[in-house]
Parts: C-alpha cells; structure tokens; sequence
C-alpha cells in the first residue's frame, strides 16, 4: 500500500537523478516504510511503535474507505512519530554507518554483509534511508497542507 498527495500532478517535481530536491507526490511502499520504522521504534524501547502500528490500523487504512485520505493534522501526527528516528538509532542500535551494534538484533530488517575486515555486520542503511525518506514525503504533504490518499 502506498500514498500519494492530493495535489495537481504539476507540482511534483522529484526526480532522483535530475531534481531530488523536489516535490515528492508517490511514495509506492510506504505503508512498509511505516511498518519498518514501528519495528525500529520497538527497538529503541519507544511506545511510539505501537502508537504508529495503532494510527495504521484505525486511520490509514479505515475500512469501507477506498480510497482513505489523511488530513494534514493527520499528517502532523505521524510526522511528530517519525521525528528523528534515524538519528535516534545511530549510537543506540547502530553506528555511524548505521551498521547494527555488537549485541542488538534487527530480525528481518537489515541487510547482511560484510566489512572491511571480512567481518559480517548488518546494515540498517536502507530501512533507515526509506524512513528518511517517507519523513519527506509527508514533510511535502504538510508544507502546502494537503491531502494524502492512502492507496
């Protein structure tokens, strides 16, 4: 499930090569961009997972509604979950490279690789990124103060 902004296609300007600087108007995976940072949130010990995991259930997708919109107050409310998600997991579930810590799981979130000791480590570096990302997405929303269609 994704949103998208309820605004005339004209406005949005994001593209990743030629404009990131722009308007993002689609964010195609966001409901897993939100599902993963809840996880994070979780993980950090916040109750803010279950708040997010709780404002999906009973206002982004509220049954009988095809499509759902979520007001800008809605939008606030989620952006005020999210804030400052990524910086809080850095030097509390990863590092600098946001790289998961010695002794915390992330099951099912990171990526596995290797460092350059040959040494596995797991990187959260995307579902971060994705969150970061999701963040500027609905920062759009709430900055010309309109809708989003949950899809």
């Amino acid at each position: 499930m994704g949103f998208r902004l309820d605004v005339d296609e004209s406005l949005c300007t994001w593209d990743a090569d030629d404009n990131p600087g722009g308007l993002l108007c689609d964010l195609e995976d966001g409901w897993l961009f939100l599902t993963r940072a809840a996880q994070i949130l979780d993980l950090l010990g916040s109750d803010h997972g279950e708040t997010l995991r709780r404002m999906m259930r009973e206002e982004l997708s509220p049954a009988g509604e095809d499509p759902a919109y979520l007001a800008p107050s809605q939008v606030r409310r989620l952006l005020d979950l999210l804030d400052g998600l990524p910086e809080a997991a850095e030097g509390t579930l990863v590092d600098e490279n946001w790289q998961l810590l010695p002794g915390r799981e992330a099951s099912g979130l990171g990526s596995s690789t290797t460092d350059a000791g040959g040494r596995p480590v797991v990187s959260l570096a995307r579902v971060l990124s994705e969150i970061g990302f999701a963040r500027r997405f609905f920062e759009g929303a709430l900055r010309l103060e309109c809708f989003v269609i949950v899809e």
